[in-house]
């Protein structure tokens, strides 16, 4: 202990004595300062109040106390002229049973002090732990405080607190931002103001049940300050808060959820509705097409809920439409005496709009402006305001329309655009398919799920890891003795132990514990992990980890149970399963493409087609596999531009370098704001038809040449037989000059030898004199002309049923169709030459015209074989009528035209407008199958864009026209 000298005394009496204060007074002075130690709000107050103590607790002793210090949780407060060397005297004092400070004196002499002097510094000491144990709780208090609000609008769903009145006490974050409103605004207003009017009428009778049950949970709807309702999902609970009851109302938003599942819903209502419809199209046959009709009418108009549902068809080569079928809801008055054998101009919809394959669409015909004065007065006149109408494709030329009408100004969304489009696809298709004998099927399947969001379970520990909070959520959860331990924690667990604890249950609980540890020390800004939990069955949950704002420590635990998620996706996965199950058993080929053209999808009809497996086309620009003809087409489908997507005829390359022939129906998929970002086109595999096409139009040429043999054998008869006789009088002729010139080669032999033979010399004379060389010199050149010009006609015949049978490779090439023309006349020359004459009328000089040679001199030929049947039926009736056949060729308006006039019988009205229908024929079996003009008209305007048409009047005769165009139809592409 440190000596203290006289002086040294001295000097620090002098110091008390110099405070002014005498010991009662410094006594009362130094309580005051103790209680008013109790109301310090912060650490500088503290400080003065203990200074002030400290200074004043020597003269309050007395005894020789001449200066005193406190120190408390390390900190010591000093008066002014505190000595230099260790106090006399120490008395401890604790805080909250911890012994946390003391008091040190200094006093002369360095003894104990007497009884009465340490009894006031030991109650000194116990007022100044009251008082720091005050600060210590209010402290803490409001520590408490503060991280409950932190936690409050932590939390991310809604929370409202209010009385068994209804009166709003508080309201977080989210749920400010859920209603649109502020804390000034809800505080203190009744709950029923932000229900519906039925559920605000039944708060008290639901705040009963509250009060019984402890918790309830429904679907609800608050109502924003904007009066906007918003579709939530509510967990009341009854809490005890400040010694009286209060409820607190978690509100979670699933606007998202039920948008999804309308939209779910009417997505799988739609495509029930159009795999429905497509069972009933692709098992339809053309005697139950009616019927098939009026099913798909009515449950597209039923679907979409119009008033009406029109099937228009507009028969090839007519100028009015037929009313197939009317399908009306109720109280809809009927149109057909409006719409049934109306003009095609006069039509509710621009002709052209329809020809060129456009739905149309329109809301208001009142408000159609300028170029669309027709649709708008045509709808005045109907009495119709909104109709859609989407056409129908057949072989690639307008069949008809499918349309539809509802009351007032309807927008006609994606959706019903889509589905009316994907109808009418369908009809088109049937229709195709009714016309050719074929079989389509077409199924469109789109599964998709979405997962609810699952109420979180949240909880905050400390710097420890220990649970200092935890929300209603978690405690039902731990209240559940199914879940393991870790699961089950409560406030005041150490949850961070549980975790490593590594229980069974939870597999994954060492990495939870791992994460917990990196966010606490600040390595990490937060986490999530999933993980199994085995008890109970497998549940899946997942935890996501947020530290706490400073200057707090510690954690927030957001914990959901995904287990419905999961199941979700696997049920999905199986979906997915199936819907490619679905797509890969098709009978045609389907092909997805993004915005580039990359494919995306294909089914397995279309890799069989192309000869590729799925795998190695997955990415691929689908432009590599079309044939070089047909890539502009494709990419036309591709990029269509502001014009739509046609039904077109692609050749694909196969991985062989073979070809495949597909009719592709393609379908534009744009996203919200109308953007193109992909395709979706059905393949239909024509390779089996064109080459049964092929091998028909073959077969039909060769039925041809082998019905004109007869003829043809006769034509090469004749000069065949005069050939013969020329040969045969040759043959004589050249035996009699061989017998001359031996006989007068021995006489000239026998004078060259100096003999005189005279019998050899008159035997030459007398050869000679018989040979008669004047005629033979007469008429030996002529005969062997003779023979050359049967031979050359001979040849002319077998150069032109070669050019005409031979069956070429299909390839449109630059034809000199003169020449073609006068090789077909030639070879059907038997046919003709006994019932009519016939002249050929070629413009000189016809440019060379793109066509396939093989298929021009079939039409050419079907066409001369029919006007020498139609002279026929009329020489029939009248024997003495001369028949006349003009084949001509002309340069016209940018087209070559070739015309082929007979004066025949005619063709009767009845019969035009199935001139060139397949199987159509008023010949008997002998004379045709009715596949002439038919595939005349395929060639002619379906592949070599011409046009083929005719003029007649019946019992004067017939004239048919082929145009061909200059430039073919893969060059204009």
């Amino acid at each position: 202990m440190t000596t203290v000298t006289a002086t040294h005394i001295g000097q620090q009496s002098g110091k008390a004595a110099s405070r002014g204060l005498s010991g009662p007074a410094c006594l009362n002075e130094m309580l005051l300062s103790l209680v008013s130690l109790r109301d310090a709000d912060n650490a500088e107050q503290i400080a003065d109040k203990m200074r002030t103590v400290a200074w004043l607790l020597p003269p309050a002793l007395g005894e020789g106390c001449y200066a005193a210090r406190i120190v408390w949780l390390g900190t010591a407060y000093d008066p002014p002229g505190l000595p230099a060397f260790p106090p006399h005297i120490i008395h401890p004092f604790d805080v909250a049973s911890r012994e946390t400070g003391s008091i040190e004196l200094w006093r002369t002499p360095a003894a104990p002090l007497p009884p009465r002097a340490y009894a006031l510094l030991e109650d000194c000491g116990q007022i100044i732990s009251s008082c720091l144990q005050q600060i210590v709780t209010v402290a803490a208090t409001r520590e408490r405080a503060e991280q409950y609000r932190s936690i409050f609008d932590y939390v991310t769903e809604a929370l409202v607190l209010y009385d068994l009145e209804g009166i709003i006490l508080d309201i977080n974050a989210a749920a400010l931002r859920l209603l649109g409103a502020d804390h000034e605004r809800l505080r203190g207003r009744w709950f029923g103001d932000l229900l519906p009017p039925d559920d605000a009428a039944e708060l008290a009778a639901h705040i009963n049940r509250i009060r019984l049950r402890g918790m309830t949970f429904a679907e609800s709807h608050l109502r924003r300050m904007d009066g906007r309702p918003v579709p939530v999902e509510m967990t009341d609970r009854l809490l005890l808060l400040q010694g009286r009851q209060v409820v607190l109302s978690n509100a979670r938003d699933i606007s998202e959820r039920h948008s999804a599942r309308e939209a779910l819903e009417r997505r799988m209502e739609r495509e029930h509705l159009v795999g429905d419809i497509a069972t009933l199209l692709a098992g339809s046959t053309p005697e139950a097409t009616q019927a098939a009709l009026t099913a798909v009418t009515e449950r597209l108009g039923n679907f979409l809920g119009v008033r009406h549902v029109w099937f228009i068809e507009m028969p090839p080569g007519e100028t009015t439409v037929s009313l197939r079928h009317e399908w009306r809801a109720a109280g809809a008055t009927s149109r057909k005496g409006t719409l049934d054998a109306t003009p095609l101009n006069m039509l509710p919809w621009s002709l052209w709009r329809l020809t060129d394959f456009e739905t149309v669409a329109i809301e208001d015909a009142g408000s159609l402006g300028k170029g669309h004065e027709h649709e708008r007065d045509r709808h005045r006149e109907m009495g119709l305001v909104s109709t859609l109408a989407v056409p129908l494709r057949r072989r690639a030329e307008l069949a008809g329309c499918l349309a539809m009408d509802d009351i007032g100004n309807r927008k006609w969304s994606a959706e019903d655009i889509a589905l009316a489009e994907t109808v009418g696809g369908m009809l088109g298709a049937a229709l195709d398919r009714t016309a050719t004998l074929l079989q389509h099927q077409r199924a469109h399947a789109h599964i998709a799920a979405i997962l609810d969001t699952l109420p979180a379970q949240v909880a905050v520990v400390d710097g420890t890891g220990r649970i200092t909070h935890v929300n209603a959520s978690w405690l039902h959860a731990a209240a559940d003795m199914s879940l393991p331990e870790p699961m089950r924690c409560l406030p005041g667990a150490d949850y961070l132990s549980a975790l490593d604890a590594k229980t069974p249950d939870i597999p994954s609980a060492g990495d939870a514990a791992t994460l917990l540890r990196e966010i606490l020390a600040g390595r990490r800004e937060g986490g999530s992990l999933e993980y199994e939990v085995m008890a109970d069955g497998r549940r899946h949950f997942m935890l996501q980890l947020a530290p706490l704002m400073p200057p707090l420590t510690g954690a927030v635990l957001m914990r959901s149970d995904v287990t419905a998620l999961r199941r979700a996706e696997a049920d999905l996965a199986r979906s997915e399963v199936r819907y490619r199950m679905l797509l890969d058993t098709m009978q045609e080929g389907l092909l997805f493409t993004d915005a580039a053209g990359r494919m995306t999808y294909i089914n397995g009809p279309f890799c069989a087609m192309v000869e590729h497996d799925a795998d190695s086309l997955a990415g691929r620009e689908a432009l590599d596999l079309v044939a070089p003809e047909s890539r502009q087409a494709f990419q036309n489908l591709l990029f269509p531009g502001e014009a739509p997507p046609s039904l077109q005829e692609i050749t694909w390359l196969t991985s062989k370098g073979g070809r495949a022939f597909s009719l592709v129906s393609p379908s534009i998929l744009r996203d919200s704001h109308g953007h193109f970002i992909g395709l979706t086109a059905m393949i239909t595999n024509i390779t089996q038809r064109r080459i049964l096409e092929s091998q028909l139009a073959q077969t039909q040429k060769l039925e041809a040449v082998g019905s004109l043999a007869t003829g043809i054998a006769h034509e090469i008869n004749s000069p065949v037989q005069y050939l013969g006789s020329n040969l045969t009088f040759l043959q004589h002729a050249f035996d009699d000059i061989m017998k001359a010139y031996t006989t007068c080669d021995t006489a000239l032999r026998t004078a060259r030898d100096g003999g005189s033979d005279v019998p050899s010399i008159d035997a030459a004379l007398d050869a000679m004199q018989h040979l008669d060389t004047a005629y033979l010199r007469d008429e030996a050149p002529r005969a062997l002309r003779e023979c050359l010009e049967g031979v050359e006609h001979i040849a002319a015949i077998v150069r032109s049923v070669r050019q005409f049978a031979h069956p070429g490779n299909g390839t449109v090439v630059p034809v000199d169709i003169n020449f073609n023309i006068e090789s077909t006349v030639n070879v059907a020359r038997s046919s003709w030459r006994r019932v009519a004459s016939l002249r050929l009328d070629l413009a000189p000089g016809l440019p060379p015209v793109p066509c396939v040679p093989s298929e021009f001199n079939q039409t050419v030929l079907n066409l001369l074989i029919n006007a020498v049947h139609a002279i026929e039926d009329r020489k029939a009736e009248d024997p003495a009528h001369e028949g006349s056949i003009v084949i001509t060729s002309r340069l016209k308006a940018g087209w070559a035209e070739v015309s082929v006039s007979d004066n025949g019988a005619g063709i009767k009205p009845e019969h035009a407008a199935h001139v060139f229908d397949p199987f159509f024929t008023t010949k008997p079996m002998e004379r045709g199958t009715g596949q002439g003009l038919a595939i005349a008209h395929a060639c002619i305007v379906g592949r070599l864009g011409g046009q083929l048409f005719f003029r007649s009047e019946p019992g004067l005769g017939s004239t048919f026209f082929i145009r061909l165009p200059f430039t073919s139809p893969s060059q204009e592409a």
